[in-house]
């Protein structure tokens, strides 16, 4: 095995770190130490232990307690019991991905754990005892995460096993406007417009249970709501949340709240925002929920035009097959993939048949007969490259990020009427930030 010179210096910092940081001098004849056991063919794992003994550290590998972990520990070692499980579907390197993530305690203090690793086969539950090895620790939403990842191990303790987990502190109550909420946040306040309510019947460990959600909004941006409990939530009311949590996902926070959290109508009139995000900004925040964007179409992306769809799962068909139900006879749609440039960063977006008949003055049915008339379905593409290419625009949707860079399906998309003026003031705001270049 070839070891790099990133690993070695890797693998100096973890000793230096467990050693309490002796110093540079220290620091060189540790790395060089190191180097000399790694050219002389030793196992990297016999060459840490070899020299952590001879420096007078503990052994890198032994356990350490939740509340002694730091951001950038790596090769780390807990026993520790799991207090929360909990799944997500992501998309990484183009595949789609389960993590599980939640929060795990020992008797010093807990931390949130992520996990890339398939932990099915251990049918894990709150309450089970587990050893965690080769696992890291990084920073997420400004606190510390466990992770898991492909060398790690984790193995559930087996036989009865008493530990008591400390209860956190209560984090100090704040209230936020919406825009700036993120995930992870506890005890939160918050004064918004009801948008809409829905209500759907999700299974628990408890059983059956009803949640209300919906959308809420204030001057700065508009938020999604999940509700565990009936407040009586009416659409156009103003209301006030006390000791709600958020959760993030794809960039887009959730807030929450249930039984324990007091809910109240508020008086303060709130005219919704309607102002547009800068697409930097989304991109800085890994997406965005409900986000208005303006911007110009400068490509028309491979996808646009005439599709197949599943008529079971509704999925795009690649060559008459739907990746889940094989061979099918698919219903004709119409979309338009576009890339939206706002001078601040690029958008890829995705257009409906609904939005797109009016965009490009044509319907799904005179796009299916000029396509028949050319026997070539890219006469539609080229009348939507005509149609929209260079035109300015404006979008509104969930915008998220991943592999592939940043995405939008729309539910809005209205052609953009310039005002002058306002093409003036951008002109000269241009070329003054030229001039201070």
């Amino acid at each position: 095995m070839v070891v790099s010179n990133t690993d070695i210096s890797r693998n100096v910092d973890e000793i230096v770190r467990a050693l309490g940081k002796p110093g540079e001098a220290k620091r060189k004849e540790i790395e060089s130490e190191f180097a000399r056991y790694i050219d002389h063919g030793v196992p990297m794992e016999e060459a840490r232990r070899t020299i952590m003994h001879k420096f007078g550290g503990a052994t890198l590998s032994a356990q350490k307690g939740i509340a002694s972990l730091q951001t950038g520990d790596m090769d780390v070692n807990v026993l520790g019991k799991i207090l929360s499980v909990n799944t997500r579907q992501v998309v990484a390197r183009g595949e789609n991905k389960t993590v599980y993530f939640g929060f795990l305690g020992d008797e010093t203090g807990t931390i949130s754990y992520s996990s890339f690793k398939d932990l099915a086969p251990l049918n894990l539950q709150k309450g089970d005892i587990v050893r965690i090895e080769h696992a890291y620790v990084n920073e997420y939403n400004g606190k510390m995460r466990l992770n898991l990842g492909d060398r790690s191990n984790i193995k559930k303790e087996e036989g009865k096993m008493e530990m008591n987990i400390p209860a956190p502190p209560a984090a100090e109550a704040k209230e936020y406007p919406l825009a700036e909420l993120k995930g992870g946040l506890r005890n939160v306040t918050v004064t918004a417009k009801i948008e809409s309510v829905g209500q759907r019947t999700v299974e628990t460990k408890t059983g059956a249970k009803v949640v209300y959600f919906g959308k809420m909004a204030d001057e700065t941006g508009t938020i999604r709501y999940s509700s565990w409990h009936d407040f009586g939530l009416k659409q156009d009311e103003v209301v006030k949340i006390e000791g709600a949590y958020t959760r993030e996902w794809q960039g887009m926070v959730d807030v929450n709240f249930d039984e324990r959290c007091k809910v109240s109508k508020s008086d303060k009139k709130i005219e919704a925002s309607t102002k547009t995000i800068p697409i930097r900004d989304i991109e800085a925040k890994g997406g965005a929920y409900d986000a208005s964007i303006e911007g110009v179409v400068v490509d028309i992306r491979p996808g646009s035009g005439l599709i197949s769809r599943c008529p079971q799962c509704n999925k795009t068909l690649l060559k008459g097959q739907c990746k889940e139900h094989g061979a099918v006879d698919g219903k004709p749609d119409l979309r338009i993939r576009t890339v939206i440039d706002d001078g601040t960063g690029t958008l890829n977006v995705t257009i409906g048949r609904e939005l797109s008949e009016p965009l490009i003055g044509k319907n799904l049915e005179q796009c299916k007969t000029e396509a028949q008339k050319a026997f070539d379905p890219e006469v539609v593409v080229d009348h939507m490259r005509k149609s929209l290419m260079l035109k300015p625009m404006s979008i509104k949707g969930n915008a998220k990020k991943d592999d592939f860079g940043l995405s939008m399906i729309a539910n809005d998309a209205k052609p953009l009427a310039l005002d002058r003026a306002k093409l003036r003031e951008k002109a000269e705001n241009m070329l003054e930030n030229m001039e201070a270049i």
